[in-house]
């Protein structure tokens, strides 16, 4: 049985492309941490996705650089050229993903406090202050 199931992070941002019959796409990297890796040690694996449909839609949608995301999938192969120009890619083939972590919100600047308007002195009451 082909499955796979990988949990990671998005690590650019998404962009939906169409092909030529109309079909909706996304290609993205998923970088997997590494398990039973040295105390200290950091390691991951770039994982290349590609989802179709509605899965790619609602991962560009929701998601983007940097979005915890799991999915489960398919590995599939596709080899290039001929001889010893001949090369192997593989690919992850999506078919459904779970959000779960939303889309990073773009880091800007905190804004200043807003100003108060003026406090306009004179108000117009019903009874005479300078007499008190």
């Amino acid at each position: 049985m082909n499955n796979c199931n990988f949990t990671g992070r998005i690590t650019k941002e998404l962009e939906l492309k169409t092909t030529s019959s109309g079909i909706n796409y996304v290609r993205f990297t998923l970088a997997v941490n590494r398990t039973n890796v040295k105390e200290g040690d950091k390691k991951a694996d770039f994982l290349p996705c590609i989802a179709w449909k509605k899965t790619a839609e609602l991962l560009c949608k929701y998601g983007g650089k940097g979005s915890l995301i799991g999915i489960t999938g398919k590995l599939t192969e596709s080899t290039t050229g001929e001889g010893e120009n001949r090369k192997t890619y593989y690919d992850i083939v999506v078919n459904s993903v779970d959000l779960l972590s939303g889309k990073p919100k773009p880091e800007t600047p905190p804004e200043p406090p807003k100003q108060e308007p003026p406090i306009d002195t004179e108000y117009d009451l019903p009874f005479d202050l300078e007499g008190a």
